[in-house]
């Protein structure tokens, strides 16, 4: 005779907002899922202990959800997924800084940050860590992600799982974007890919596809395979204090803004994130723009093992130390920017022996096929040089724009 045992469920309802709370046979409580649903609504959740909890999805309105000592997310940050329906709504989650013993816990999201459609505000302060991809799709008119991490040190990912950041876009009234602000004292990023893409659609107004990090600590360590930024509104950019907030101490997501100097401009010394930058993909290409894309990266060291493409669009490389082993490539009207210590403007410059770094270039191949690369010195004059004018700005007969260092190709 076969015996059947059934889990307990009880059901809480307020408002539009479902709270799921399953006790097992072993009455062992599980987490729980955080659902809202009203269009028109905000619904608050407030935890006053550390907290661990399921999944949160905001199908539409605004589920505020606010962790007083920190927690963790251990599923999936997202919005309604049904490609048939227009509704979408908005996640605002708060992870205050935990104050448990030993040290304090703490704050994780293990699950996917991924948008079809709404909105993602995350806001953390502590010791915080991130290891599910980031992402917005390409379909409603709008989808945001922004990230606010602050406090004593901020990780992306783990070596040996590293992350993905996307964003799509091709139509719709709003840009779609990730942006990712990182003002820990220590910040650590293990990423694999780093994807923009836009995608015209016919009758359908352009809208943009960026993904913005800014590392704005005194260590930032970021170790990425590849950067890739695709189409005429694709932009994938990494610098200091790139992005901006309207409040200080007490900012959160929601303040998160652009700071337009460094879009147009990106070659701008002061815009250089203190720490290593690693691109790591050997035999492949690495840091990638196609058909109109643009990769703006400024940070005080770069090492890169792999190839540099542009085709039919942008790369722009500012640093004060580069080690280069892979191929350098520019068609189809794409160009190549590689500045070397270019710290003229440098705010608050840390490194009093910057111009002395010995920068390596091994290039298995350089090419330009209706394409331009430049590698120099400060060849940018100026830092309200237009991006559009940049090519007249550059003297290469002139020695103080040649860089110090080994080149070899």
């Amino acid at each position: 005779m076969l015996k059947k045992t059934c889990s307990s469920i009880t059901f809480s309802v307020v408002l539009s907002t479902v709270s799921l709370s399953t006790t097992n046979a072993t009455g062992m409580e599980k987490v729980e899922d955080i659902y809202y649903d009203n269009e028109w609504g905000t619904e608050t959740k407030n935890f006053d202990d550390y907290k661990i909890v399921g999944n949160i999805q905001a199908n539409q309105g605004t589920l505020n959800v606010i962790l007083q000592k920190g927690g963790v997310i251990q599923g999936s940050i997202t919005s309604d997924q049904g490609s048939w329906s227009t509704k979408n709504g908005t996640n605002n989650i708060i992870f205050k800084k935990s104050d448990i013993e030993p040290q304090g816990q703490k704050n994780q999201i293990l699950g996917d940050i991924s948008l079809l459609k709404g909105i993602n505000y995350i806001t953390m302060e502590g010791k915080n860590e991130i290891f599910g991809n980031i992402k917005v799709e390409n379909f409603g008119y709008r989808a945001r992600n922004s990230l606010l991490l602050k406090g004593e040190s901020s990780q992306l990912g783990k070596n040996d799982k590293k992350i993905n950041l996307s964003s799509k876009s091709g139509s719709g009234t709003e840009p779609r974007f990730n942006y990712l602000k990182l003002s820990s004292t220590t910040n650590t990023l293990y990423i694999d890919k780093i994807e923009a893409y836009f995608t015209p659609i016919p009758n359908y107004p352009p809208k943009s596809s960026s993904i913005i990090i800014s590392l704005d600590g005194d260590n930032n360590t970021a170790i990425i395979s590849m950067l890739k930024a695709s189409g005429n509104y694709a932009v994938n950019a990494i610098g200091k204090n790139i992005l901006t907030t309207t409040m200080m101490d007490n900012s959160t997501a929601k303040d998160l803004k652009t700071d337009d100097g460094f879009i147009t401009n990106p070659l701008d010394s002061k815009y250089q994130v203190m720490g290593t930058l690693t691109f790591d993909n050997a035999n492949q290409d690495t840091i990638i723009v196609k058909s109109g894309g643009k990769n703006l990266i400024a940070y005080q060291n770069i090492d890169i093992t792999g190839n540099i493409n542009a085709n039919a669009g942008q790369n722009y490389i500012n640093t004060e130390k580069i080690s280069l082993a892979g191929s350098i490539n520019a068609s189809l009207g794409g160009k190549n920017y590689i500045v070397i210590n270019n710290n003229a403007n440098k705010e608050n410059d840390k490194s009093s022996t910057a111009t002395q770094k010995t920068n390596n270039l091994s290039i298995q191949l350089m090419s330009a096929n209706n394409g331009h690369n430049y590698i120099g010195k400060g060849i940018l004059s100026g830092s309200g040089a237009d991006l559009n004018n940049t090519t007249s700005s550059m003297t290469f007969t002139n020695d103080t724009n040649a860089f110090e260092g080994v080149l070899q190709v």
